[in-house]
């Protein structure tokens, strides 16, 4: 920590104290109840740009997911459930893939994209599975294919998470994160 006085040689500005600290937050993770995990696999970790991109999902229970893709901004799109996969509910031990047949044949594909001007970036496939839906993920997914949430504004998406599963035992969740790369 560094810390002290200064004194501007302006003898009009009054003196004024500084702190500056080095700090390592560590998030806080719930209390949680084993039983139910979920398991997030991506075709590889590090894309060119252009590749298709193929997310895998398993869950211990029968629950309902949600898979957002978070890109290097902090923009959030909801990718599942969408205006063309509104059936989101996965039976335990199934696997279900994103975008999977029926979402190619209707042309849909999820590709790596970097960020205008940028060579590399670093981006996640976070998914939520819970035992019951989250009606708040889902309003106005009719009105574009995919949802999204400007990680710039006061939606980021620990906010969105916060709010959704603060009424939800923890029993009845389970979330897993993806990192990815995508270069040039």
């Amino acid at each position: 920590m560094q810390e002290g006085f200064k004194v501007s040689s302006d003898p009009r500005q009054p003196p004024s104290y500084s702190a500056t600290m080095r700090v390592k937050i560590m998030p806080v993770q719930p209390e949680r109840k084993e039983g139910f995990n979920v398991f997030i696999t991506l075709t590889r970790a590090v894309f060119k740009e252009g590749e298709d991109v193929e997310i895998r999902i398993k869950t211990t229970k029968s629950a309902y997911l949600y898979v957002f893709d978070v890109f290097g901004d902090d923009m959030v799109t909801l990718l599942v459930p969408s205006r063309y996969l509104t059936d989101n509910r996965i039976s335990a031990g199934t696997e279900f893939v994103f975008p999977g047949a029926g979402l190619e044949s209707k042309g849909i594909k999820l590709k790596a994209h970097l960020l205008p001007g940028s060579r590399k970036a670093i981006e996640r496939v976070k998914v939520i599975a819970v035992t019951e839906r989250i009606e708040f993920f889902e309003k106005g997914i009719k009105e574009a294919v995919f949802k999204e949430f400007d990680g710039r504004s006061d939606t980021l998406i620990v906010n969105l998470f916060q709010q959704a599963l603060a009424g939800i035992d923890p029993s009845a969740w389970a979330e897993a994160t993806a990192l990815h790369e995508i270069r040039k």
